[in-house]
């Protein structure tokens, strides 16, 4: 979420009263993980537990009209990762997601085995265009 402008000079004003710190820089999470990688362009996903954002970076600036917010995150992700396991008859049929050894076993187990793998994603995006243009 962005911070206006006006509530960002208030926090900064009154945390700088107490701290006495004379400078500060804020930079968008988004902007600094592009320049910490050393690129000046790219597409950001941060997955969160409870929401994912993406926002597209272009010569260092976060294009407003590319930013989005999706309310749901790693922990929808490890639901739905415990409910297929449920369906295709995952050997330990007592896990619950409330329990913390479960969570921490799914959690792991989500780490491990769900990913996105590029070339699957490559082949989907030829697959995708060549349908478009057959239409």
């Amino acid at each position: 979420m962005l911070v206006g402008r006006g509530m960002l000079i208030c926090v900064m004003n009154f945390d700088r009263s107490i701290d006495r710190w004379m400078n500060c820089v804020c930079g968008q999470e988004s902007v600094c993980a592009t320049f910490g990688t050393g690129v000046g362009s790219a597409c950001v996903v941060d997955v969160g537990d409870q929401k994912t954002a993406v926002s597209c970076i272009e010569d260092g600036f976060s294009q407003p009209a590319t930013r989005l917010v999706m309310q749901y995150g790693g922990a929808d992700i490890t639901r739905c990762f415990h409910w297929l396991l449920a369906r295709c008859g995952f050997p330990y049929r007592e896990c619950r997601l409330s329990s913390r050894m479960d969570a921490v076993l799914m959690q792991e187990l989500k780490e491990t085995y769900c990913h996105l793998e590029q070339a699957w994603l490559k082949l989907c995006v030829q697959k995708l265009c060549s349908i478009n243009q057959q239409f």
